[in-house]
C-alpha cells in the first residue's frame, strides 16, 4: 500500500480503476524532486546573496533578491502547486462518498479541457435514463482526468463508472449491452 507523508491509502481493488498505486508513487517522486530542486536553487541564490551583502553592493543585492523571488514564484506556480493539487485529488478519492453511475455515453468534449480544483479534466455526459426517450433530467456530468489515457469509447456505449463527486475513479465500457431502461 503506498504511503504519502506517512499516510497509507487503500487502492481501489477493481481492474477498471483509473488510479493505481503507481500513480501515487510517481506523484510522491515528482513532489520530492520539485522540493529538492526548489531548495537547491534557493541555497545557490542565498549563497550568491552573501557576497553582495558583505560588499554592500545594493544593485547586486536587488538583482539576487528579484531572481530568488522570481524563481520562487515560478517553482511554486508551475511545479509545486499542480503536484499538491493532484495529491489532494488522489487523497480525496480514497475517502468520502463515491457513487456508481450506469448509463450510456451521450456526449464527450475531448477538445476542451476543464480546470477543476487544480486538475485538468475532460467533461462528458452519461444519460442514466432510457436511450429510446432521452431526457435531460437523466443526464449526469462527469469528468475524466486529462493526465490519464483517454478511454476507448464512442457515443452510445454503455458505461459503468464509480465517481467521487463528478470525478471518475473506475470506468467500464461495454458496447454489447441493452441500453434501454438503465437507472
Amino acid at each position: 500500500m503506498p504511503r504519502i507523508k506517512g499516510r497509507a491509502f487503500p487502492i481501489i481493488d477493481s481492474p477498471h480503476a483509473v488510479y493505481t498505486a503507481a500513480d501515487e508513487e510517481a506523484l510522491s517522486r515528482q513532489l520530492r524532486r520539485s522540493w529538492i530542486a526548489a531548495w537547491v536553487y534557493a541555497a545557490i541564490l542565498a549563497a550568491a546573496m552573501i557576497p553582495t551583502l558583505v560588499l554592500r553592493l545594493q544593485w547586486a543585492t536587488i538583482l539576487v533578491t528579484v531572481a530568488l523571488g522570481g524563481l520562487g514564484i515560478f517553482l511554486w506556480g508551475m511545479k509545486i502547486t499542480p503536484a499538491l493539487s493532484y495529491r489532494k485529488h488522489l487523497r480525496e478519492i480514497h475517502s468520502g462518498l463515491s457513487r456508481d453511475v450506469e448509463g450510456w455515453l451521450e456526449r464527450v468534449d475531448n477538445s476542451h479541457l476543464t480546470f477543476r480544483e487544480g486538475i485538468d479534466c475532460y467533461a462528458f455526459v452519461v444519460n442514466v435514463g432510457d436511450s429510446a426517450r432521452p431526457d435531460p433530467k437523466h443526464e449526469r456530468l462527469l469528468y475524466w482526468d486529462a493526465q490519464k489515457p483517454f478511454p476507448d469509447w464512442r457515443v452510445g456505449d454503455t458505461l459503468r463508472a464509480t465517481a467521487h463527486g463528478n470525478d471518475v475513479i473506475t470506468l467500464q465500457v461495454s458496447r454489447d449491452m441493452d441500453r434501454g431502461g438503465l437507472s
